[in-house]
């Protein structure tokens, strides 16, 4: 993969060259036409390791549908798209399983949840650079709730908004994501529990970036409880939204403009 640099600079297809610019990034990917087909892949001898790589990728993939479901609540504040960067962190989950203990390796994002901790739905500005200081989550998985400790916000000291907007609210999102794992049986991959990955959303009200505001806890809780076995998991993440008042009543929220973080899993 190659990038492109210099004065000439350009997006599409050219030739067998494709320029790409993926949102929030500045760099243009090039990117060749051609290889192996489709038939070759799928039938030769020595793409047998391709393939089961191939195999592979459908359980990432999957682990991250699944991810982003659960964190749903704040995919408002996302500032380009981060699956990609997902299912970077899904494949490397993966792989910390030795491939000869498994026809295909399952993803036990139960096993590894300390690696999704911390994750950014944002690029270049994140959260860490709107509010300053650290944000703590608690996970309770027998009354399926969590809250979120809210630092005292000082404008211009830990709280340094973003633009020009004159309102922000905060987000805590609880999600219920369950492990990817092979079913040979079905010959594929399949959640731990059918129809699980959910979650449940707080926000607060709509509120003055001028001001100082003391600090808060807020809580987040499943109303419906469900069954918390192993391979199911709560993820606690939060979010910062901007507004703009377009009527006494009425605000809009600023895409692109906001910032979250997967805070805590359990």
């Amino acid at each position: 993969m190659a990038r492109l640099s210099g004065k000439l600079k350009f997006t599409g297809r050219l030739g067998n060259l494709s320029a790409i610019q993926k949102k929030g990034s500045d760099e243009i990917i090039l990117r060749t036409h051609g290889g192996a087909s489709k038939k070759k892949i799928k039938t030769a001898k020595c793409f047998a390791k391709t393939r089961d790589l191939n195999s592979e990728w459908v359980g990432v993939t999957m682990a991250t549908a699944a991810f982003r479901i659960g964190i749903h609540g704040i995919d408002c504040t996302q500032s380009y798209n981060y699956t990609s960067d997902l299912n970077s962190l899904f494949k490397s989950i993966q792989s910390t399983l030795p491939e000869e203990d498994y026809d295909f390796r399952p993803i036990l994002l139960s096993a590894h949840a300390f690696l999704a901790e911390g994750f950014h739905l944002n690029k270049p500005a994140r959260l860490d650079t709107i509010i300053r200081t650290p944000l703590y989550g608690h996970i309770n998985r027998n009354e399926q709730s969590a809250s979120m400790d809210i630092p005292a916000l000082i404008r211009g000291a830990n709280f340094r908004p973003v633009g020009t907007y004159p309102l922000f609210r905060l987000i805590a999102c609880l999600g219920k994501v369950t492990d990817i794992v092979y079913a040979a049986a079905d010959r594929d991959y399949i959640p731990t529990y059918k129809d699980a990955n959910t979650c449940t959303t707080v926000k607060t009200a709509w509120r003055p970036v001028s001001l100082d505001y003391p600090a808060e806890t807020i809580r987040v809780e499943y109303d419906k409880k469900t069954a918390m076995g192993q391979g199911l998991n709560l993820v606690l993440s939060v979010g910062i939204e901007f507004g703009i008042p377009l009527t006494d009543q009425l605000i809009k929220s600023v895409k692109y403009a906001g910032a979250g973080k997967v805070i805590k899993l359990g």
